[in-house]
């Protein structure tokens, strides 16, 4: 069993993949491999999507993970680079990136660190993937590492709410 947002999802052909897809939006969690994947489609350019996931001072007016304000990023795209997002209330999330394919795709590590919340804290790994056109792309997020199917709800709503409030961002500043 599965608990997706307020539902329960039941598999009588025990496949271990339960894919959702609803308008503009698809979700993907494998129980085995213990990983999330959400996409979501914007009405702007890959380079607007791509400077908006990256540049500190964007990414301070619509990423806000359980409501932190964003106080300072490090962010070095390169193979081997360092990023580093800080936050207000001692939270701090920090990797390493593994491939960086500016406006393409981008994995990295991802370590967050939040002393007093054990469901968000811990290692996994990041894979972004730009897609599209000049008139409408798509972000796709691969979160993998966790440690148990109970851990994966809380990212899963995380991940709902900042790419509504990227899309917002993006799309409300025309």
């Amino acid at each position: 069993m599965l608990r997706i947002g307020g539902f329960q999802v039941f598999s009588k052909n025990l496949q271990p993949t339960v894919r959702l897809s609803v308008l503009f939006k698809s979700i993907v969690m494998n129980e085995q491999a213990q990983q999330l994947n959400i996409s979501k489609r914007f009405a702007t350019t890959r380079q607007n999507l791509f400077k908006a996931w990256t540049e500190e001072e964007q990414l301070k007016k619509w990423w806000k993970p359980m409501n932190k304000a964003l106080q300072h990023v490090e962010n070095d795209i390169r193979e081997g680079g360092r990023i580093v997002y800080t936050f207000n209330d001692n939270l701090n999330i920090h990797g390493e990136y593994k491939q960086a394919q500016e406006q393409e795709r981008l994995v990295y590590s991802w370590i967050w660190d939040l002393p007093e919340d054990s469901h968000h804290k811990g290692e996994y790994l990041l894979t972004v993937t730009f897609k599209g056109d000049e008139q409408e792309c798509e972000l796709e997020v691969l979160q993998q590492n966790f440690k148990s199917e109970h851990s994966i709800q809380p990212h899963h709503e995380g991940w709902e709410k900042a790419l509504q409030d990227l899309k917002n961002y993006l799309e409300g500043s025309k």
